[in-house]
């Protein structure tokens, strides 16, 4: 592109504007840009320059921003797209915006595929907007009745196996901190906690899965207080995210209560904090670093010609650690810990066995 500007007589700024058609460069230079072009045999539109994806997310509140979940699948996609050559570039979607133009107003030409995260704000009539830029697009963490590729973690194994685990401990009056309706990921989670008490005979109790409130400052916390505030509290809780889990340890320990003795907590997401919170918690490894990569490669074959619309699910596997415990006794005392079952409890390990994709 220099050696254009040099030979049109033009900024180097004037050249990508006008090699993409895009406004603020005027026809006379337009047209000395496309010559020399020409002249000295450059093709903008080789197939050899790096592919162009957009990634498309909603704009987090200051909470979700502090999940690390979001972290973990974005270092996944740049990670994937590093491996293939490829380049990405960010963007968050706002109602009435078009950020499929703004992306190629940024990178200055057109994108190549599209990547659109999360649900929220991004619902299915946002999508539907998307889509008629008419690009590869692929959804991660969420599905829409359109013919449209996505990823996403096993998350309805993830309620499944965590309360499992819970109820392999001997625990009865199990409670859920659920997250908001608007994701998707996190009602199918959701769905999970219902269905492995359905299949130990427990009757969900309504008063046992607090709503998430309004605007919740410290996710996890409000919750898991007026959990602990009822008459016959839970002995165990799984919440639907790590730091809704992190919060409500603190709502415990206010409580005057010991987590992982007096009361078992499961987080989701096995995020970093999770390790190192104390105690370290035991929570469902989604791997979501995964995502990204699989979601990279699911985009570069639909541009390669795949016509066949996939759903790739990502397993991930339960990380025990100490915040989970058999129920107490009546006394305060507890029995001997039972073995977990290796169908669906992995431990904690510094290289845990890495996810399968499954299509």
């Amino acid at each position: 592109m220099r050696d254009v500007a040099a030979a049109a007589g033009v900024p180097l700024s004037a050249v990508p504007l006008a090699l993409n058609g895009k406004p603020g460069v005027s026809p006379e230079r337009r047209e000395a840009v496309l010559r020399a072009a020409g002249a000295i045999g450059y093709d903008h539109t080789s197939k050899a320059r790096k592919p162009l994806y957009g990634l498309v997310m909603e704009e987090l509140s200051p909470q979700a921003k502090a999940d690390g979940f979001i972290d973990t699948l974005l270092q996944g996609v740049y990670r994937g797209a590093r491996e293939i050559g490829a380049q990405v570039v960010l963007g968050l979607y706002r109602s009435g915006s078009d950020p499929v133009a703004e992306l190629s107003d940024i990178a200055s030409r057109p994108l190549d595929g599209l990547l659109i995260a999360n649900g929220g704000d991004i619902d299915a009539e946002a999508i539907d907007q998307m889509a008629e830029a008419k690009l590869p697009t692929v959804l991660i963490e969420n599905r829409v009745e359109r013919a449209i590729s996505s990823v996403s973690s096993d998350n309805f194994r993830a309620g499944l196996e965590s309360t499992r685990h819970l109820i392999e401990l001997g625990h009865r009056r199990i409670a859920i901190i659920p997250g908001s309706e608007r994701y998707e990921s996190l009602h199918e989670r959701h769905r999970g906690y219902v269905v492995a008490l359905a299949e130990a005979g427990i009757a969900p109790d309504p008063k046992l899965m607090i709503p998430q409130p309004a605007h919740a400052a410290r996710k996890g916390y409000e919750q898991a207080k007026a959990l602990l505030d009822l008459p016959e509290p839970p002995t165990a809780i799984y919440a639907v995210s790590d730091k809704s889990a992190i919060g409500a340890a603190s709502a415990i320990r206010e409580q005057g209560l010991t987590v992982g003795e007096d009361i078992s907590l499961v987080g989701t997401d096995n995020v970093e904090e999770s390790a190192l919170h104390l105690p370290p918690l035991t929570t469902f490894d989604t791997c979501s670093a995964d995502l990204g990569r699989v979601a990279i490669d699911q985009l570069g074959a639909i541009i390669r010609g795949l016509d066949v619309v996939t759903h790739a699910v990502v397993e991930g596997h339960l990380v025990v650690r100490s915040s989970t415990s058999v129920v107490p006794t009546v006394a305060g005392r507890k029995g001997p810990r039972p073995e977990p079952k290796s169908r669906s409890i992995g431990h904690d390990s510094s290289e845990p066995a890495g996810p399968v994709p499954r299509r």
